[in-house]
């Protein structure tokens, strides 16, 4: 049996197909009554269709909203959700895969009333098998940090939800799906030269090589990225990633983008040379952890290492020689 909320996802999504794909103004919600006899779950996509010059350049990504968080939800949308001070948090500027993939990311903090995220990204991004499942929607089954999570289709817009509760994740569907009619993010393709990701298995092999013999794959905390959004960016081959350690010794976690290069946050740090990088930065603390960035032709490589590993730069060098062999060109 459907939960409710999934059946307000589907009432809501409804709702803007009746509404004849009206965008509301910041600060509005869908105020429409949906027809329960209506049976799609989410606005319909854009049919429109462009002649393709074959001699012209490749999109350039755009987001949603022009980036804009502040037009995704108002104070007076978070106000409403819950009475308290929201603060934007995760203010440094999306990773390399998003900011290639035109994907908007927009995290609140109500300072004890609870958390809100945001995702907005194109349609085109998303498996067909998502697609055939419109409205996803799970909650925890005990109380902890995580959320409650939504994800339907809203136009050209794939809208990825979460907040502390259903009633606020209803709020927050319904307010940001409303205004999300009419916009339409834009994936830039992989550039020439772009890496072809490779099992985690290839990289723990190249470890292995480089003098961690007994490596095991995975790393020793929960550093690992998870969630709807990382899943279809790695679905898409935007986005890797892949740990290994050596017990007693230390370990290396990474993360890959493709066509990554000169995207994202800027990198900070020390300058940091490596055997295969173009350009490369690190940061080191006293208690043995490095993290740091590496950018090879058109991609970035994120990495940290622990354990005051003596052979960090031949083991980033190896890593990038793998990855080289296998890029898309």
């Amino acid at each position: 049996m459907r939960s409710p909320l999934a059946r307000f996802l589907t009432a809501v999504a409804a709702t803007l197909v009746l509404a004849g794909c009206t965008a509301a103004e910041p600060g509005q919600a869908a105020s429409s009554t949906p027809a329960a006899s209506t049976p799609s779950v989410s606005a319909e996509p854009t049919d429109e269709t462009t002649p393709v010059d074959d001699a012209a350049e490749p999109a350039e990504a755009e987001m949603a909203f022009a980036g804009d968080c502040a037009q995704v939800l108002t104070d007076a949308d978070l106000g409403a959700i819950a009475a308290a001070a929201w603060t934007l948090t995760d203010a440094g500027g999306p990773d390399p895969a998003s900011a290639l993939a035109g994907a908007l990311s927009c995290r609140w903090d109500g300072a004890g009333a609870g958390v809100v995220s945001v995702d907005i990204l194109p349609l085109s991004l998303v498996s067909d098998e998502a697609l055939a499942t419109p409205d996803i929607v799970a909650c925890p089954d005990t109380e902890g940090p995580d959320l409650c999570m939504a994800e339907l289709a809203v136009g050209d817009s794939w809208l990825i939800a979460g907040a502390g509760t259903e009633d606020a994740l209803s709020a927050v569907v319904g307010r940001v799906g409303a205004r999300l009619i009419g916009q339409r993010p834009v994936a830039a393709p992989l550039p020439a030269g772009s890496w072809a990701l490779p099992d985690c298995s290839v990289i723990v092999d190249a470890v292995r090589a480089s003098g961690m013999s007994d490596a095991e794959a995975g790393v020793q905390n929960d550093s690992q990225p998870y969630g709807p959004l990382w899943d279809t960016l790695a679905g898409d081959g935007r986005a890797g990633w892949c740990g290994a350690h050596q017990p007693e010794q230390g370990g290396i976690s990474i993360a890959l983008y493709p066509g990554g290069a000169d995207q994202g946050s800027e990198p900070s740090g020390e300058e940091f040379d490596v055997d295969g990088a173009d350009q490369g930065w690190i940061t080191r603390d006293d208690a043995g952890l490095s993290t740091g960035v590496l950018d090879a032709g058109v991609n970035r490589l994120t990495f940290a290492t622990s354990g005051f590993l003596a052979s960090q730069d031949d083991l980033l060098a190896k890593i990038l020689s793998v990855l080289t062999e296998r890029t898309d060109l």
